[in-house]
């Protein structure tokens, strides 16, 4: 990864107290035209993971540098939320040094040759596995429940936000207020998909 990107990326981060996500991230680079044009095809994790991982990798390494520096704050890493957080570095740095030796996810980003390692079934249970993770957020669950959907028979993938998308418009037909429907109904209809719509957007940013 450039530099110059990089150093952009660094600046983003120390700008948003409240985080900023990976998507958020991808967004900025393809819109300042950075030099990985044709690998921002959102719609295609395959196309997509060179620049995840390059980006993943840099954020880990930043992590550990902060963490061996002693410095105030640390780097927590999610694609839905990338933040710096202060912590009390006399009193937790040994510990917080080795939780983050600890998580599997960092030696997997830090290990470069595991870009070239990763196939796309391992590309897909990473996927799956990360949103089988966001679904246990109680609105998440919530939201599908509304639709009348068991997230536990959700694929967390472009397919399953198509059947998330008709069985919305299914539901909303059926208690639109101008068919005799509910108007609280459809608002919690409404709620519902806007929800959804958020956390699937990453895997479909050209969704309406």
């Amino acid at each position: 990864m450039p530099q110059v990107l990089w150093s952009s990326i660094q600046k983003k981060i120390q700008s948003a107290p409240c985080g900023i996500s990976e998507f958020e991230i991808l967004k900025d680079i393809d819109k300042e035209k950075y030099p990985f044009p044709e690998l921002l095809n959102f719609k295609s994790p395959g196309a997509l993971f060179p620049i995840h991982f390059a980006l993943f990798h840099k954020l880990y390494c930043w992590q550990r540098e902060l963490s061996d520096s002693m410095a105030s704050t640390t780097l927590i890493i999610s694609p839905l939320q990338i933040h710096l957080r202060p912590h009390d570095c006399k009193k937790h740095n040994n510990e917080l040094s080795q939780e983050l030796e600890n998580i599997p996810l960092r030696q997997f980003y830090l290990d470069t040759d595991n870009l070239y390692r990763t196939t796309e079934e391992d590309l897909d249970e990473m996927l799956q596995s990360f949103w089988r993770r966001v679904i246990r957020s109680d609105h998440i669950v919530a939201a599908l429940e509304t639709l009348g959907l068991n997230p536990k028979d959700i694929q967390y993938n472009e397919k399953g936000y198509k059947v998330i998308k008709r069985t919305y418009k299914q539901m909303a037909m059926e208690h639109h207020p101008d068919r005799g429907g509910s108007l609280k109904q459809s608002q919690k209809l409404n709620e519902a998909m806007q929800v959804l719509r958020v956390h699937f957007k990453s895997l479909n940013s050209n969704s309406p």
